[in-house]
């Protein structure tokens, strides 16, 4: 108001009006002044609100980078016992300061460390040295605690202990001891009162997810106890009791050695046991590195020391063969597979299925985990399975992905092993491959770290000079060997036993594309799952019906002729609709089988009602029915729900294939039969032809129902007319149905019907040229039509 009140008082006093601006614009440039002051003390609070915002982010990073890198390296230290068992590099230290790992635990940072108030870490890793001894005090309940505790010992003193891992009194399926003896002692009792005072660490278990672990000077931790299963405990185990120690791997060959099988590089380097360092192996390197050869040499050198009877190879190659040209010829070698032939990689791929259970069962039936453990007298020869170009083949087939991995997994204890080649890992081998896979062989490649990512035991020198290796030079590291460099070479010397080819059988052989009928046998069936083939009899098919569906010319009416060859009596049914009608009705001639060849075109010829009449007819047939068709028919399916077996042959449009399971071959015969591929049997006689018995009415005349009267002129006949005409003397016609039979001649089942007044039917199926159709007393037949008129 101040402002205002002076401004009148100078506007009066100066008599200028001027003077009341002031009044106005000084009060506007003071809230101008406060308005700029807010607006700006604003900004300011916002910019150090956003400042302090992210430095609390990045605040909240680094605590939170820091965390993890913490809990990684406490991992890394004491890393768990089934991250270690899938690791193949891994080898124990044995030193008197390795961790053992026991469970996790709520960690909380003490004063003074650098994460001091940061906040707990959960399942942080908790154990005990492997100097150590331990009790485990837990009820029986408990003994998944046990085996966790008991798998580790064994794995990180790599199966020195005792008992032996395997004997007696350590079954690997049976009950596990309760004390154990290695670097130090580990025992198991269920109550504390228990404990030898000789024991440093003890592991009381309160519930399943609750333990206390107390150390040699009586510091005590909450756990949560780490568990495993039986068949997880099992598999470490077997991985302890094949680990030897590094002196290992200076052993002399034993080539006669069941439990053993050695690979050489080449004059003057040492040779390498493939069933300890591996069992698997993998080959990789740039164009050009040598990786096929490297491969090759390998592979001649077990066959140059052992027999087919030891040792059998499967070649898989997809570069055509070219790859392992050198070992096709091999009398060890027992298939090979190539990017030209696929159906025989998918044989191959239930063979290694089949292989893998024939396996099995062998070593069930003497009680052994391993096949070095099964007598000498018992033939199992190791296999190896050898892929050149891996990387084709698992991307072409994703099928055989899941079957290697199944292979590397349990290949071991089966005497399977892989060698595989490749030009990187990455993107083509998984990791889980990788980690069943312990020998590792690289050549020379174009990135250092193709090299050093599954070599990272190599020196910094080593990985660069990965580079420049020449051909045939590569880096070793296996599963008890250091890396190492070596020299592959190839050299000359005899095969073992090179007069004798295996007899062992990884697959049969592809199905003959003839196989001849007999009196027992109307196909051949491949059965990749016991790895043969097997004879179809015909007491499978006895009194049921059979639909062959396929394109032309892939041998439908020879597979029709030897499917009815096993009948008593089989007759093969006339080829047009109204014939094959009279054929079903036939009372007098009943056959056992009758065979319906285009039993889809003689449907299509019929018409709609036509066909509906004739499936009602072949659906109350009594015997069996043998049919073809075509896939892509419309009465295909009509046809199948008649049928109880379906054998269906090549069938070219890939949507009609598979609806029908077609055979991928185009091949005569070759058929798919209740889920199998099948080659039939050709050289079977045609069965019997049905057919028709005319007839003529004689001596009684006729009444002749035609569209074309003049061609009966001279007729001895009680009538002769149209439709119109009969239909106007049916009073008359009618009464000598009893004694005349009714003659049909270019009418349709409906006109008949209505020019009969509906006493006369007769079915919608077309009439055959130079026929006509017969009613006499309730019965239908076709006759020839010169046989009415003389």
């Amino acid at each position: 108001m101040v402002p205002v009140v002076l401004s009148l008082v100078m506007a009066i006093i100066f008599r200028s009006p001027l003077a009341l601006m002031m009044g106005v614009l000084g009060p506007l440039m003071v809230f101008g002044s406060w308005w700029d002051a807010t607006k700006r003390h604003r900004r300011h609070g916002a910019q150090l609100e956003t400042e302090h915002a992210v430095a609390l982010e990045v605040y909240r990073d680094q605590t939170e980078n820091a965390r993890g890198a913490y809990k990684a390296q406490a991992d890394q230290r004491i890393p768990g016992i089934t991250s270690v068992w899938q690791d193949p590099l891994w080898r124990p230290s044995r030193t008197s300061s390795t961790v053992v790992r026991l469970g996790t635990s709520w960690w909380q940072a003490p004063p003074g460390h650098p994460l001091e108030g940061t906040g707990g870490i959960a399942a942080m890793p908790e154990g005990a040295e492997l100097a150590h001894s331990l009790a485990l005090v837990a009820h029986s309940d408990h003994e998944d605690i046990w085996r966790s505790v008991l798998a580790s010992w064994c794995l990180y003193t790599a199966g020195d202990v005792q008992p032996p891992i395997g004997s007696s009194d350590f079954p690997l399926h049976g009950t596990f001891p309760k004390t154990l003896v290695g670097q130090s002692r580990v025992i198991w009792v269920s109550s504390i009162t228990d404990v030898p005072d000789d024991i440093d660490t003890v592991l009381v278990v309160k519930s399943l997810r609750s333990a206390t672990l107390i150390d040699g000077e009586g510091s005590r931790r909450d756990i949560v106890p780490d568990r495993l299963t039986q068949v997880e405990a099992r598999k470490i185990l077997q991985k302890a009791a094949t680990m030897k120690s590094p002196e290992a791997a200076t052993i002399s060959a034993d080539y006669g050695h069941r439990g053993q099988l050695w690979v050489e590089w080449g004059e003057g380097q040492p040779a390498l046991n493939l069933v300890a360092e591996g069992p698997h192996a993998v080959v990789w390197g740039a164009t050009g590195s040598g990786k096929s050869v490297t491969v090759s040499a390998l592979v001649l050198s077990i066959a140059r020391h052992y027999s087919p009877r030891d040792v059998v190879f499967v070649l898989i190659d997809f570069k055509g063969g070219a790859g392992v040209k050198s070992l096709v010829n091999l009398p060890h070698t027992i298939g090979v597979v190539t990017d030209l032939n696929e159906s025989t990689t998918k044989r191959a791929l239930a063979g290694i299925n089949a292989e893998m259970l024939k396996r099995e069962r062998l070593l069930a039936s003497f009680s052994v985990q391993d096949c070095a453990e099964l007598p000498d007298t018992v033939e199992c020869p190791r296999l190896v399975l050898v892929i050149d170009e891996a990387a084709w083949l698992l991307t072409s087939f994703p099928t055989f992905s899941l079957v290697l991995s199944d292979v590397l997994a349990r290949g071991r204890s089966l005497g399977i092993h892989v060698i595989i080649s490749t030009q990187r890992i990455a993107g083509v081998i998984t990791p889980a491959m990788m980690a069943n896979i312990a020998l590792r062989v690289c050549g020379r490649v174009s990135d250092a770290t193709e090299c050093s990512s599954w070599l990272p035991e190599l020196t910094t020198a080593q990985q660069q000079r990965s580079r420049y290796l020449e051909p045939g030079e590569v880096f070793v590291s296996g599963g008890v060997m250091s890396p190492a460099t070596r020299r592959v070479r190839s050299d000359a010397g005899p095969i073992g036993h090179p007069q004798q080819g295996s007899t062992w059988v990884m697959w049969a052989p592809e199905l003959p594309k003839r196989v001849p009928v007999s009196p027992t046998q109307w196909a051949l069936a491949d059965d990749p799952q016991h790895q043969s083939h097997r004879e179809l009899g015909f007491e499978t098919l006895v009194g049921r019906s059979v639909l062959v569906i396929g394109d032309a010319h892939t041998g439908r009416s020879e597979a029709a002729r030897t499917l009815a060859s096993g009948a008593p009596l089989a007759m093969m049914a006339p080829q047009n609709p109204f014939a094959l009608w009279l054929c079903l009705r036939d009372q007098q001639r009943e056959p056992s089988a009758l065979v319906i060849d285009d039993a889809d075109v003689l449907l299509a010829q019929a018409g709609v009602d036509g066909a509906a009449v004739l499936l009602e007819c072949l659906e109350s047939f009594r015997g069996q029915l043998i049919m073809t068709s075509t896939g892509s028919s419309k009465y295909a399916r009509s046809l199948s729900r008649l049928a109880e077996h379906g054998v269906c042959l090549f069938l070219a449009k890939p949507e009609v294939a598979l609806l029908w399971d077609s055979p991928g071959v185009s091949v005569p015969g070759r058929a798919r039969f209740a889920g199998e591929t099948i080659q039939i049997a050709y050289g079977a006689a045609p069965p019997m032809p049905w057919e028709k018995i005319d007839q003529a009415c004689s001596p009684a005349a006729p009444i002749v129902l035609t569209t074309r009267a003049a061609h009966w002129s001279g007729l001895s006949s009680k009538f002769v007319g149209s439709l119109e005409k009969c239909l106007s003397q049916w009073h008359i016609l009618g009464e000598l149905l009893g004694e005349h039979p009714f003659v049909i001649d270019g009418y349709t089942h409906n006109e008949v019907r209505h020019a009969s007044a509906g006493r006369i039917i007769v079915p919608p199926l077309p009439i055959p040229a130079d026929h006509v159709v017969v009613w006499k007393q309730g019965v239908v037949f076709l006759s020839r039509t010169e046989l009415w008129q003389h």
